[in-house]
């Protein structure tokens, strides 16, 4: 077995013993006691304590979680794994009561194996994605008969915040308050 190879069932056993087998009981022997997992939007990494925490509130909102590998390659001491996540929320999760609502959210991390054990992670999942299936976002902000359309949550994101009767109504808009702040347009 090559070391990718051994990489790549580090990850999988990972994914199916603690989060699909809700055993975090496993994570001393996957997870690295110094790990740092670093998520989209930047910040202070998480330490393995808040790793640790974050699963253990997941699996109490959503005790049905799974998780689907889509795509897992490795080089290296790297391993980079597109997942789906689904289940229901029939536990509380920050602080909203249960609704028994399903969520399916796709995600991509890419890990840092040593010494046989997951010490980093860099991850990216739909946040807005995920509070919309929650409620706790409308769904289809800005032009509905786009939204719909749109094959991934990352694509809605690109639309406007605000209802608009034509394509060009915001730039009009944004036209009209530089001129109002005695603003230059153009070059």
């Amino acid at each position: 077995m090559t070391y990718a190879d051994e990489n790549r069932a580090l990850v999988r056993l990972a994914v199916d013993e603690v989060v699909n087998g809700r055993n975090l009981a496993a994570l001393p022997d996957l997870v690295a006691t110094d790990f740092a997992g670093h998520g989209a939007g930047g910040g202070t990494p998480m330490g393995r304590p808040e790793f640790d925490r974050g699963l253990a509130a997941a699996f109490a909102a959503f005790p049905d979680i799974h998780v689907r590998v889509e795509d897992l390659v490795a080089e290296g001491d790297r391993v980079a794994v597109r997942t789906t996540v689904s289940g229901a929320r029939t536990g509380s999760f920050r602080d909203v009561p249960p609704s028994g609502s399903p969520i399916s959210l796709r995600t991509v991390h890419v890990l840092r194996i040593e010494w046989g054990r997951i010490a980093e992670r860099w991850g990216s999942g739909s946040e807005l994605g995920l509070m919309r299936q929650l409620g706790h976002v409308a769904p289809n902000i800005g032009w509905p008969e786009r939204a719909d359309a749109a094959q991934d949550d990352s694509a809605r994101m690109l639309l406007p915040t605000v209802p608009l009767e034509s394509p060009n109504q915001g730039l009009e808009r944004a036209s009209a308050r530089a001129d109002q702040d005695g603003r230059k347009r153009g070059p």
